[in-house]
């Protein structure tokens, strides 16, 4: 019962981590781009008229919301990979 469960876990993990992986190369390293172009030197994000500002704050809650959709599902599939390969390697070895 271990040996499935460990096997079983190196997918979930796998499916996890790229889960997170596609979240950060899709949605979080661009909209941080944009950001750091965007701000001036005290970190503020200055943008120039007011139809920018909206579009900002449009991309921000779009990338909030994509967070939470993709990478609270993805974090939690990781997590549990990991136990389930930690617990029978544990289990194997220190038992």
């Amino acid at each position: 019962m271990l040996m499935i469960i460990w096997l079983l876990g190196w997918p979930c993990m796998m499916m996890g981590a790229w889960l997170i992986y596609i979240m950060l190369k899709k949605v979080v390293i661009p909209h941080n781009k944009f950001v750091f172009e965007n701000s001036n030197e005290h970190g503020v994000v200055a943008l120039p008229n007011w139809e920018e500002a909206v579009k900002f704050q449009k991309s921000e809650a779009k990338k909030e919301i994509l967070e939470l959709v993709i990478g609270f599902p993805g974090a939690i599939m990781l997590a549990i990979g990991v136990m389930m390969i930690a617990y029978p390697t544990c289990s194997y070895l220190f038992g």
